[in-house]
Formats: C-alpha cells, sequence, structure tokens
C-alpha cells in the first residue's frame, strides 16, 4: 500500500480452480507466496492446470528480511502521503457464491455472472466500516481491524511470532497464550471454543475474560448454553467483508441465557426483510452516512445495498436482539466459519446414474456430509451395512470428483454419505424440488448417529502399528508422507489441517479401539500438532499401547528430554594429569572466554583486557559466514558499544575462530599447549539465542559445553568453568516466590521455551561435572540486560524496537510496570575473582 499497490490477500483454503478465479478477477499480475511448501504447491498446481503464464511468483520475505538485516540495507520508510479516501486500498474475498453484485468501483470490476467461488471485494482507503469489523479468518477484515483498534482503543494484541515456517495454531497453544499473556478479552471461531469447552480444565480459564466473543459461524447450542451457565461471558459478533461489523462488540449485562442474540449497532444500516415463516427476516445491510458498504447487490429507498441472505429471528420479549437463524439461501457454514455451496456438489453426485436427489448437509459442523435419494432401480435399504459399504466404494469416484471441485474444507469424506430409506423419500415442492429443512429434518436421527460415529478404519489391517498409522495418515492425506517429516509441511496438509487434524485423530482413536481394545484415555485433541511426524506419533501410540494408563502431557514431553540429554552426559573421575607442571601451570593467570563478539561477551572481553590479574585472554568465537574477519568482526562491536578497540593490539589477546562443536579443535598445537599451561579460568558467554527454536536444535551448544568441560579438566589440576546462564530457568516459578542461587532440581521450572530449557540442561550438566569429575563450577544467571553507555543497543530487542518506531508516530507508550533491566556497566564492572 506505501508503494500504491493494492494489496489482495488470498486464503491457501482455496481450492486451484478457486484461486484461478480470483486472480482473473482482479487481473492480478505479481503473486508473493509464502515459504510453507503446501501453499506454494497450490499455486503451482494453479499456474499449471489452468495455463497462467503472464503472472510474476515471488518468495515471500522473512521477517528476518526486513527486521534482522543491517540498517543500511533496510534503510527508513518515508511517511504515508494523504490518498484518495474513494480509490481501492485492498481486496478482501468473500466466501461462497454471488449473484453478480455491483462493485462500487466499476473501473475494476469485471462481470462474472453468478460463481460459486469466493468474490474479490474493493475495500477504500476510507476504512470506516473496517474499523469495526471483525471477521475470524485472516484474509477478511479480521486483521485488519484490529491493526486499527490499536491505534484507536489502545488495546494490546497478542499474536504469534513472525516465524517463516509455521505450524498450524491449535486450540490448546492459542489459550495457554493467552494465560501466559494474561490476555482480559478472547476472540474465537465456534470450533475453537467447542474444543476448549469439551475439556473440564480449560473452564476456568474461560470464566475469567471479561468477554469471550464468537464470530464466524454458528455455535452449538448445547456448547453455548453449557458454557453461559457456567458463568463464561459468550458475545455473539455479526460481520462480514461485504458490510463490516453490523452488532456491537463487546456484551452488555443482559441474561446469560440470551448468549444467542445480537444487538445491531446504531450506526448500522439494517433493513429486514419479512419472511414467510413466523418472525423471521432476511438482513438487507444499507448505505448510511456513518457506515458504507463494501459491494453493493441491491438498492433500498434508493440507496446502495447488500442482500445478505443471513435469517435473523427476533427475541421473544426483547425487540432489540436478533439471532442468526440460518440462511435465505442454500449455503451451509461450518462451526469453523467456512462456508460450503452445496449445488456444485450435489450436481455432481446427481451426475451419476444410481443417484436421483442428494442434499449437502453440515450446518453448524466441523465437516460436511450428503444424502443421496436412489433411483428406483438401484434402491436398497441403508440398515444393511454391507449394501451401504458396496455402494460407497462403488461412487469413490465420483465423491473424488465433487471433492476436487470443493473448497478444501469442505469436502466429503466416504462415511459421511447418507442414503434415503425407500419408505422415506425426499420432501419435494409441487414443482418436485427438494425441501431440504423439512428433508434434513426428517433425517436428523440418521446424520446425527452418522457424525457419532465417523470414523473408517475397519481393523483389516495387519501390519505393524507404523504401517496402520502409516496408512490412515495417508488415506486422509491422499499422498504418501515422509517418515521423520514435519506433517504439516508435506503436500497440502497444512491447507487443511484443522479438518483433516481432527480427522486422522479420530480414526486413531477408532484403531486402538478396534485393534488394541483401547477406549480410554482419549487422545488429545492436538496430538498432531504435539507429535507432528510419522516417526514420532507412531512411537506415542506404540508406548500408549504398551502402557494403556500413559497420560498425555505436552510439558511433560519437554522435561523428558530435558532429563534425557543431563542423563547421557557422564564423567568419569580425573586425576588431572598433563605434559604441563603445576608449577608452569601455576606461573600464569589467563582467562578462555567464548562469545565476545556479542553484547555481554564484548563487556566481558573489554573489562578482562584491562585487569591486571590477568596475563592473557583467549576470545574464542564461532565460524562466521560472511566476508569479515574475527578481528574484523570483534573491532566493530567494540566500537559500536564506545569500547576502545586498541585492546585487540596490546598483544593480551588472542582471537580464536573455532567451532566449539566439532569433535576435536582445530587448533595449532603449540597455541592448544599454550592455552593448556596458562590457562586458570573458562569464561563461556556463547549460547545461541532464538525463543523459537525446540531443545532439540541446541545440540551444538551442548557439544561446546562438553568440549569445554573436557578442556577444563585436562591438566595437573581442573581449571574453574563460569556459565553464564539465565534467569528463564526459573520461567514458571511460583508468582512471589524468591529466587534461589541454588541448583533447581525441578525441569518443570524451565520447560516451555527452548533456550531456557536448553539452559536448565547445560546447568546441570556442569552440576555433574562438578561432582563426579571435581570441576570447579560457577554459574550466573543473568535477566535482561540493557544496551551500552554510549546507547548502543541491538535495535532487533524489544525496547530499541520501541524507541526506533517512536520516531515514526511521533510518542511512546505509558507503561505502568517496572521494566527490570541490569545495566551491563554493572554486570561489567561488579566482577568476582575466578
Amino acid at each position: 500500500m506505501r508503494c500504491g499497490q493494492i494489496p489482495f490477500p488470498i486464503s491457501p483454503r482455496c481450492s486451484s480452480a478457486a484461486l484461478h478465479h480470483l486472480l482473473r478477477a482482479t487481473n492480478a499480475s505479481y503473486v508473493y507466496v509464502s515459504q510453507d511448501e503446501a501453499t506454494q504447491n497450490l499455486l503451482s498446481v494453479t499456474i499449471s492446470e489452468f495455463c497462467i503464464d503472464d503472472l510474476s511468483m515471488f518468495l515471500m520475505p522473512k521477517f528476518e528480511d526486513f527486521f534482522q538485516s543491517p540498517p543500511s540495507i533496510r534503510g527508513e520508510t518515508d511517511r504515508l502521503q494523504k490518498s484518495d479516501l474513494d480509490a481501492p486500498a485492498l481486496i478482501l474475498h468473500s466466501s461462497g457464491k454471488y449473484d453478480q453484485p455491483v462493485d462500487r468501483y466499476r473501473f475494476v470490476y469485471r462481470s462474472l455472472g453468478t460463481t460459486t467461488f469466493p468474490r474479490p471485494v474493493y475495500i477504500s482507503h476510507l476504512l470506516d466500516h473496517l474499523c469495526r469489523a471483525l471477521l475470524i479468518t485472516p484474509v477478511d477484515a479480521f486483521g485488519l481491524t484490529y491493526i486499527s483498534r490499536i491505534a484507536m482503543t489502545g488495546i494490546v494484541l497478542a499474536v504469534v511470532p513472525p516465524v517463516a515456517q509455521t505450524r498450524p495454531i491449535n486450540p490448546r497453544t492459542v489459550l495457554a497464550a493467552s494465560v501466559a499473556d494474561q490476555c482480559t478479552l478472547m476472540a474465537c471461531v465456534p470450533s475453537v471454543l467447542e474444543e476448549w469447552a469439551a475439556e473440564p480444565e480449560h473452564l476456568e480459564i474461560l470464566q475469567r475474560f471479561y468477554a469471550v466473543i464468537v464470530s464466524g459461524g454458528p455455535l452449538s447450542v448445547d456448547t453455548g448454553d453449557r458454557l453461559a451457565s457456567a458463568g463464561v461471558k459468550l458475545s455473539l459478533y455479526y460481520a462480514g467483508t461485504e458490510i463490516g461489523c453490523a452488532t456491537t462488540y463487546l456484551p452488555d449485562r443482559r441474561n446469560s441465557q440470551d448468549w444467542q442474540y445480537v444487538k445491531f449497532m446504531p450506526q448500522f444500516g439494517a433493513h429486514l426483510i419479512p419472511q414467510d415463516e413466523p418472525d423471521t427476516f432476511e438482513l438487507v445491510a444499507v448505505d448510511v452516512p456513518n457506515h458504507r458498504i463494501a459491494a453493493v447487490n441491491s438498492t433500498v429507498d434508493g440507496r446502495n445495498a447488500y442482500i445478505t441472505g443471513d435469517l435473523f429471528k427476533g427475541h421473544p420479549s426483547d425487540p432489540s436482539l436478533w439471532k442468526v437463524w440460518g440462511r435465505a439461501d442454500d449455503q451451509i457454514v461450518l462451526s469453523n466459519g467456512e462456508k460450503t455451496n452445496p449445488v456444485p456438489i450435489e450436481n455432481v453426485f446427481t451426475q451419476h446414474p444410481s443417484i436421483s436427489k442428494a442434499i449437502v448437509f453440515g450446518h453448524g459442523r466441523s465437516h460436511n456430509g450428503i444424502l443421496l435419494q436412489l433411483s428406483n432401480e438401484h434402491v436398497f435399504s441403508p440398515t444393511n451395512a454391507k449394501a451401504l459399504e458396496t455402494f460407497r466404494k462403488s461412487i469413490t469416484s465420483t465423491v473424488t470428483s465433487a471433492n476436487k471441485i470443493a473448497s478444501t474444507h469442505s469436502r466429503i469424506f466416504l462415511e459421511m454419505i447418507l442414503v434415503a430409506h425407500p419408505e422415506k423419500p425426499f420432501v419435494l415442492t409441487a414443482k418436485g424440488n427438494v425441501r431440504r429443512a423439512q428433508t434434513l429434518l426428517e433425517y436428523s436421527d440418521e446424520i446425527e448417529e452418522a457424525y457419532s460415529n465417523l470414523v473408517g478404519y475397519d481393523g483389516s489391517s495387519k501390519g505393524t502399528m507404523l504401517e496402520v498409522i502409516r496408512e490412515i495418515i495417508e488415506d486422509v492425506m491422499e499422498h504418501t508422507v515422509v517418515l521423520d517429516r514435519d506433517l504439516f509441511q508435506q503436500g497440502s496438509f497444512l491447507l487443511l489441517a484443522s479438518l483433516q487434524a481432527t480427522r486422522i485423530r479420530n480414526l486413531l482413536q477408532h484403531m486402538l479401539s478396534k485393534r488394541y481394545s483401547i477406549g480410554r484415555p482419549a487422545l488429545p485433541r492436538d496430538i498432531l500438532y504435539e507429535f507432528s511426524s510419522l516417526a514420532s506419533l507412531a512411537n506415542y501410540l506404540s508406548n500408549l499401547v504398551s502402557d494403556a494408563s500413559l497420560e498425555f502431557d505436552s510439558r511433560s514431553n519437554e522435561v523428558e528430554a530435558m532429563l534425557k540429554w543431563v542423563q547421557e552426559s557422564t564423567f568419569e573421575p580425573t586425576t588431572h594429569t598433563s605434559d604441563v607442571s603445576v608449577t608452569q601451570q601455576k606461573s600464569k593467570n589467563a582467562v578462555l572466554i567464548t562469545g565476545t563478539t556479542g553484547s555481554l561477551g564484548c563487556h566481558l572481553l573489554y573489562t578482562l583486557a584491562n585487569d591486571p590479574e590477568y596475563s592473557h585472554i583467549y576470545a574464542v568465537n564461532r565460524i562466521h559466514s560472511n566476508a569479515m574477519t574475527l578481528l574484523q568482526r570483534q573491532t566493530r562491536i567494540l566500537e559500536e558499544n564506545g569500547l576502545d578497540p586498541s585492546v585487540l593490539s596490546s598483544g593480551g589477546i588472542t582471537l580464536i575462530e573455532q567451532d566449539l562443536s566439532s569433535q576435536s579443535w582445530d587448533i595449532d598445537k603449540e597455541l592448544y599447549d599454550e592455552m593448556s599451561a596458562s590457562v586458570s579460568v573458562v569464561l563461556h558467554a556463547a549460547w545461541t539465542v532464538d525463543f523459537k527454536l525446540k531443545l532439540s536444535s541446541f545440540s551444538d551448544c551442548f557439544l561446546g559445553l562438553r568440549r569445554l568441560i573436557d578442556f577444563s579438566l585436562c591438566g595437573a589440576e581442573s581449571r574453574h568453568l563460569v556459565f553464564i546462564s539465565t534467569l528463564a530457568v526459573m520461567r514458571n516459578w511460583p508468582k512471589g516466590g524468591k529466587f534461589r542461587e541454588e541448583s533447581i532440581l525441578d525441569a518443570y521450572s524451565a520447560a516451555g521455551l527452548g533456550y531456557s530449557e536448553s539452559k536448565w540442561v547445560a546447568e546441570h550438566i556442569l552440576e555433574l561435572a562438578a561432582s563426579a569429575a571435581r570441576l570447579k563450577v560457577t554459574i550466573i544467571r543473568a535477566g535482561q540486560l540493557s544496551g551500552a553507555d554510549n546507547g548502543c543497543w541491538k535495535v532487533t530487542e524489544w525496547f530499541p524496537t520501541l524507541v526506533r518506531s517512536s520516531r515514526l508516530i511521533g510518542c511512546l507508550p505509558s507503561i505502568d510496570e517496572v521494566c527490570q533491566y541490569t545495566s551491563i556497566l554493572f554486570i561489567r564492572t561488579d566482577g568476582h575473582t575466578y
């Protein structure tokens, strides 16, 4: 937008046909595609399938490309120029069919007729309606509205880390993050809330929120009633990409049992058209002075209007409250907010010679099903299980064809194909058209039973646990999977995570029950997020089969991994023998320090170099990929921090470039002997700092630590090893509890963050070395450190980023809390003698 272009975010859940339609409808010329393989495959298939040759594709830049590159490369952005408020600023797309609406921006609108595909909606720079619109899907107005809310209301928004390869977010982690961030409001789609509601331990968390805002689809009445009765403050929110926000955002203090009802905002132009059913109206959004709609498909009293197709029913006693009752057209809204247009799917099925009529169902459910009425010559009783199974298999190619044209969330599973009973035919109109509502009501019991029994694993496979799991996953994903690769990064699985993960979980649960007679404990709802490779999933289920009482706890898995690292570290008692005499060792007092090209490390190096107690400093740093030498890098970091780089040429410092994790150090023997003869203190400050990494990614750090321990133990007497740890090893310490300067035995104290877990492991490896091999160890747990005296502070850290951004917006936030930072000068000068 800053470059004068019109961005158009597109949902990766679109089918290739829908994606082609959207690209053609908007005359798109350039496409930025995310780094994940699944989305790239979707675009590549679309380009190939529809022979698109006038589209340029680029990979989406990563967060690091923008915010962790040198300032000289990144540069400063210019201030925004004043824009034409009526000009298109961006494009969003709706979901579902539409009948040739008249777009506000006729100069960019192409008449495409009636379509079953999502429609592009042009949004002007005048974000009048967007400032009040909430949608739960990121390609709609949801993300934009919260950006504006931050500026207008001071709301603090909790978001996921900006990582290039991200897994789909699951309800368990979202709720945990809301607790960690002390959120007071929660906005979600119904399917997420229903998953939370299924776990009794989540109820207390939901009760704490000032409001749980639900939007994007219908919430199960049973779930809503249960939560409202338990004191959860529910607030339904109705909005649309074409019309913006229609109802009030936060709940008033009305009866909690009225949670299904919404109240239209005074600023919103609501025009209600009576329907045949008593007290039922179709909503038409009308342009009013304080609320403009983005798309137009009708007029009301000479004003632009948009017929939503949504039906509302009034409250029995309060005329200001309305309940969403359904759709005037045939569109189905799933519980996750996704919409299904059933007509194209039904048309594919009715082309089969044995099928006369078809009705897709699934409103308010997690996925769709289809009810079929057979031709007279093919009729059989659906109570005949064998005949039903044979029929389902006979129309597999038809199911495949229907799923190919459908959006990914609209796919039909074989188990969700129901057949009408010969004695209970479809209810028809006088013209022979199917009466959907009445027919589905007739089959409500059969539909409910189908959802309850949605499994699919027949227990016939005789393979190993791994082979059975692979068979289940590949059947759902419709392609082969790699054993040890993340499932969410393979093929189209990333695009279908919510639906397919639930489907696979249900199949695995049924497999355990049928094959191993294990009905409990129920598999965790987010099992595929925790064990996201075929290998790890098979390992977990194998352990579960051998011990049916096994409890699942993701934090327990992290702790187990931490303890394993420690247990694998062994040390033999040593007599500290070497070729260097004790007299030679004690004649010198040198220091080996790691990580001196970092902010803390460079200050420690400078302090040690100016301390007469130490005769020499050996600064070991990892090999760097850029063209600068270690001397150039060390000089630059000293200068940036206002420290005199002349200490490097004083003869008291030796810079060594070395991969600490390598089996053998690539150091000249003469230099190594010199270090062995003179070093009395090893100060280990080097460590990978990346809060996105899992514990397993710190293996090189552990190997490097082991090499330093081995070095410290060689010689006539052990050296003193000082390790810079972190206060984060007590990240789960009880609130108000006093931090103790002692060993932390409970691994749960650090669990939940790979970085803190790795430091806890390192501390305990050192404690083992101290106990078994009598290594002298000091562990320093550092907290958050401020910048240098001259104001130098790594620009990618939180506080410097806040200050830099204030230059553009002209203000700083008001924070009523103590930000606990320790001056790096204090760390440097308040030294101890080791």
